[in-house]
């Protein structure tokens, strides 16, 4: 038996069903690259970061008992901020680039009642979200959690409902959650929690997919030096991007080659000179993406949809 073989026969029980969406990544790489994008309407004071990032994470399956299964989620991420700016203007004056360095480790439970049409997910991480070379502790350290109903009305259809919950540098953040989990047809497969992610997923070869993806973006960083009040950079953004989906034969590896582009963006930040808030104005621009994953397949009539 080959080490994937048993790995997955593994966890397979684990796994089965443990998400209201037909795959399940055990194990993802990815990294991003945002070139430097465009001034606003000719605002030549408007920041235009280049933006790379580098993620990595696990989801490990336990089965609690017949009802209930633990997912352990570990996840690591770098994030590269460079700045080009205007020669006059001091909007941005306060930022240099910048490397933040990024840990979370998450529990999520999901129990299913005894009417097995109705679900309940409930999660809590603890995370640091910091500059490069700041030690996790006290004051880096940030918790969040979210909880939602999940009611399948068919096995082709289910809604979800939620609340997300976390604490940020600036302040507490409380995000509604709406969700879906819908197979359209043999081919397309559309699945997201609001307005976290959502996917839209639709099969060409059992080998290739293209993937409509949609992902919203709510961090706060904190700065290595605080004289004085905390320092801090909070960004929001949605990303829109198009995948090719590549399956290698006879693995559970995935190979995905993204672009996108970026909607809405926004940042705030706290000066440690001041106790004043500073709103930037970065502009939307494109991203590039790169990823391999070690994926389960959760239903098995996505893996035989349109071969």
């Amino acid at each position: 038996m080959r080490l994937h073989d048993l790995i997955l026969l593994v966890c397979i029980t684990g796994t089965t069903h443990v998400t209201a969406q037909p795959v399940f990544d055990l194990a993802h790489l990815n990294v991003i690259n945002m070139p430097v994008g465009g001034s606003v309407s000719g605002n030549s004071d408007s920041l235009k970061p280049e933006i790379k990032n580098l993620h990595a994470f696990l989801q490990l399956p336990i089965d609690l008992s017949q009802r209930n299964t633990l997912i352990v989620f570990p996840y690591f991420e770098q994030k590269s901020f460079d700045y080009p700016r205007a020669s006059t203007g001091d909007l941005n004056s306060a930022f240099t680039p910048t490397l933040f360095t990024c840990y979370a480790f998450t529990l999520t439970n999901r129990h299913t009642f005894a009417d097995t049409t109705w679900r309940l997910f409930t999660a809590f991480s603890v995370r640091h979200y910091g500059e490069n070379g700041l030690t996790p502790g006290a004051g880096s350290i940030t918790p969040a959690g979210a909880a939602f109903i999940e009611r399948r009305f068919s096995r082709d259809f289910a809604l979800r409902a939620g609340l997300f919950v976390s604490r940020e540098y600036f302040g507490n953040l409380w995000l509604p959650l709406a969700g879906f989990n819908w197979k359209a047809s043999d081919r397309l497969w559309c699945w997201g929690l609001l307005p976290r992610f959502a996917v839209a997923d639709y099969r060409i070869k059992n080998w290739w997919h293209m993937c409509l993806h949609f992902r919203g973006i709510n961090e706060s960083y904190l700065f290595a030096e605080n004289a004085g009040p905390q320092r801090w950079l909070a960004i929001q953004e949605g990303q829109v991007r198009l995948s090719q989906e590549f399956y290698v034969p006879k693995t559970p590896l995935v190979f995905t080659v993204d672009a996108g582009h970026t909607v809405n963006r926004s940042m705030r930040a706290n000066d440690s000179l001041s106790e004043d808030q500073m709103e930037i104005k970065p502009t939307d621009g494109i991203f590039f993406r790169l990823s391999l994953a070690w994926r389960l397949q959760t239903d098995d009539r996505f893996e035989k949809s349109g071969s």
